[in-house]
């Protein structure tokens, strides 16, 4: 039984979701195929494909949809963008793809759990709901069971919260509360767009006949993400690298990071206050927790856990190190587009210390 979200309206189930393989059946249903998008009266969805396309390079998550009445243009507008993203530097890939599961995610996060299940199956998920899995109290505690394997392949790397051995596994199914199902569907959801931008990438003759009304809207795209990679010249403009300000600045602001931006700031934080900064693994792991008390969604005794987790105190006894310049920018986080220079968060701030320490004593021996 198909739940509510489709049953009700299938044109707005597929426009709200173009990733899924109800989406592709309409497609399919229609007969739309790609000669039909070389065509002049596809230019309009073309030049609005390429705009979106933008939109999502320059504000991520927060990229404005396209609007249109007609369920199918919906559809086309994302992949003909997805199109247009192959045209780019593949560096750019990941943040095109990481946009579009967090718009697909928080939309997601909002339906009822029959609706959420049903779309985790479209992404080949196994999920049922806990009390087809487990009875008693754990089925209370969670929401659903998703096949281990499943979980395995769609869990967000690096990030200790996501841990297989910290989870209750019953019978084959990892058991997820609702929150986490709708992330694991997000990380689903990048993978099949990063799949549909390589498959583009490789068509790049019927595509660039696709994109040609809009080729000069895409070259200024195309040199947004040409920026060239010097990791030996720092630019200091902070204390803290960029991409880190950012995050704390969302923290302060009450905002809800990403489990992945979260982890980055905590692993860097952890990191900076004991190697940089002379703090014991205990005090930076207090520092760390009251800076998280701002955020949104706080809740202290899962928040204290995992930075214990990344700092080395519990588990495996292994302190993590925040993701790479490259990992950042490719997962979104990193606002200067890999323009600090630098490889890593914390080669930023090995810099940023003794630049602003050398600034400091120039400032006290000219007083």
């Amino acid at each position: 039984m198909l739940p509510a979200c489709v049953s009700e309206d299938l044109d707005a189930f597929i426009a709200k979701y173009p990733f899924t393989e109800e989406a592709i059946r309409r497609l399919d249903k229609v007969g739309i195929k790609i000669e039909d998008l070389t065509k002049p009266d596809a230019k309009d969805l073309v030049d609005g494909a390429v705009q979106f396309l933008g939109d999502l390079l320059s504000r991520g998550e927060r990229a404005r949809e396209p609007a249109t009445s007609d369920a199918v243009n919906a559809v086309l507008l994302h992949l003909i963008a997805m199109a247009a993203a192959a045209h780019l530097n593949p560096r750019a890939w990941r943040r095109i793809a990481d946009a579009e599961s967090k718009l697909f995610s928080s939309k997601l996060s909002r339906e009822e759990p029959a609706c959420i299940m049903y779309i985790a199956r479209e992404f080949n998920l196994q999920v049922k709901p806990t009390g087809n899995v487990v009875y008693g109290n754990l089925a209370r505690l969670f929401d659903f069971g998703i096949n281990v394997w499943d979980y395995l392949r769609t869990m967000p790397r690096n990030d200790p919260y996501w841990s297989l051995g910290s989870r209750p596994l019953v019978k084959g199914y990892v058991l997820v509360r609702r929150g986490d199902l709708v992330r694991l569907v997000e990380e689903a959801v990048e993978a099949r767009v990063m799949n549909i931008i390589k498959s583009f990438s490789e068509e790049k003759d019927i595509i660039a006949k696709i994109i040609e009304p809009a080729k000069d809207a895409l070259a200024n795209l195309q040199e947004r993400t040409n920026i060239k990679y010097e990791p030996a010249n720092v630019k200091v403009t902070t204390l803290y690298p960029p991409c880190i300000d950012s995050i704390m600045k969302e923290m302060k602001g009450g905002g809800n990071p990403s489990h992945m931006a979260r982890f980055a700031y905590a692993a860097f934080m952890i990191n900076a206050l004991t190697d940089y900064e002379g703090l014991s693994i205990e005090e930076a792991v207090e520092r760390v927790v009251d800076d998280f008390k701002p955020v949104a969604d706080f809740n202290e005794r899962i928040t204290r856990y995992q930075v214990e987790h990344i700092a080395g105190a519990r588990g495996g006894r292994n302190k993590y190190l925040p993701p790479s310049c490259q990992e950042m920018n490719s997962l979104g986080l990193c606002p200067t587009n890999l323009g600090c220079g630098t490889r890593n968060p914390l080669q930023y701030y090995a810099k940023s210390r003794k630049t602003m320490q050398a600034r400091q004593k120039e400032r006290n021996s000219s007083s």
